[in-house]
């Protein structure tokens, strides 16, 4: 009652204090978070292998019981369920709610990225089980790379678009993720002739197991110190079709080296038939997803991301379009409007 007092018995201090509440609200209105979804923490995620062929029984002996045996190693996750299927298993974690979100999140998922990394060795070889986190932030903005000129979708042509466009929005304040669906993983088609490899003395098994120990991208060993597990791989890998064309197969006579061009003719193209593949207005096209951090100006960040996308557009020849297929913003600014109706009505 006292400070009321006070404020009805200096009117000037009453309205001083009454345009500053106003300036604070409107200054404070230009820099608080807007965003459409809420933050949540990533406390649930999945690990997902293949192994073709093997059935439910396989699956949980060879798969299953080391991955799992792996995992409970790492005291803040909770529950951990599987599921078994023909040639497919999925593993679904949850962290304790003991564990506090932010840093302390992230640095248990490292582990499980860890734990997934020493199990590749008790694992059948050739199995990658692959860690999926559902949460995080959600879509800020879906672009489309369509195809408008003559002939077939050059889909390669289209994906290399795309992931230049992914690495440019990536790069801009406030952006979190990014990722390119639909895009044409190039493969190296070796195309064996079968009658110099039958000249030669060779079998399609041989030409396999050759090829197969020159990936680089295998674990060659693994340390084992002060109770950490580290997997040793070369550094260099193959990089263009003359390195893959200079492979060494077999030698002859003690100097004369039969070389995998040599046997087989060596071409590069999309991956037939393709993982995924997305449609546009019918057509197939590369999307790209872009997922804005928490805790910023949602409306302010798309119009930075747009900015962006006209400028690179602008830079495409006429067969290549690029066309926004959602924006949050759009739903927030909606949403905006309908509340100030509402507060408007009710005053």
């Amino acid at each position: 009652m006292y400070f009321l007092n006070v404020l009805f018995d200096r009117p000037r201090i009453f309205v001083l204090l009454l345009v500053f509440i106003f300036l604070s609200g409107i200054f404070s209105l230009n820099t608080v978070s807007r965003q459409e979804n809420p933050e949540l923490a990533e406390r649930w995620a999945s690990i997902q292998t293949i192994y073709p062929g093997a059935s439910p029984l396989r699956m949980e002996t060879q798969v299953l019981e080391p991955l799992e045996a792996k995992l409970r190693e790492i005291y803040e996750l909770g529950e951990i369920i599987s599921f078994a299927q023909q040639g497919f298993s999925t593993t679904v974690m949850e962290i304790k709610d003991e564990v506090s979100p932010g840093p302390s999140i992230e640095q248990v998922w490292s582990q499980v990225q860890d734990k997934l990394d020493q199990s590749s060795f008790l694992l059948p070889p050739g199995i990658k089980p692959q860690l999926l986190k559902s949460s995080g932030p959600p879509t800020t903005l879906l672009y489309a790379l369509s195809w408008n000129g003559a002939g077939d979708v050059p889909l390669i042509l289209l994906s290399r678009v795309a992931e230049d466009l992914r690495q440019t929005l990536a790069f801009i304040g406030g952006s979190d993720r990014s990722f390119v669906f639909g895009g044409a993983d190039e493969e190296v088609l070796v195309e064996i002739d079968n009658s110099k490899l039958s000249a030669l003395g060779l079998s399609f098994q041989e030409i396999s197991q050759v090829l197969s120990s020159l990936d680089s991208n295998k674990p060659i060993g693994q340390i084992s110190q002060g109770g950490q597990e580290l997997l040793i791989k070369s550094k260099e890998n193959l990089t263009s079709l003359d390195q893959v064309f200079n492979l060494p197969i077999k030698v002859m006579n003690e100097f004369e080296i039969i070389r995998l061009g040599d046997i087989a003719t060596i071409s590069k193209s999309p991956r037939d038939p393709p993982e995924e593949l997305t449609l546009y207005n019918g057509k197939p096209a590369v999307l790209i997803e872009i997922r804005g951090a928490f805790n910023q100006r949602v409306d302010l960040y798309v119009d930075s991301i747009s900015s962006a996308v006209e400028t690179f557009k602008s830079e495409l020849p006429a067969e290549i379009s690029i066309d926004k297929v959602y924006d949050e913003s759009y739903y927030f600014k909606e949403n905006s409007i309908i509340y100030i109706q509402a507060l408007s009505l009710q005053l």
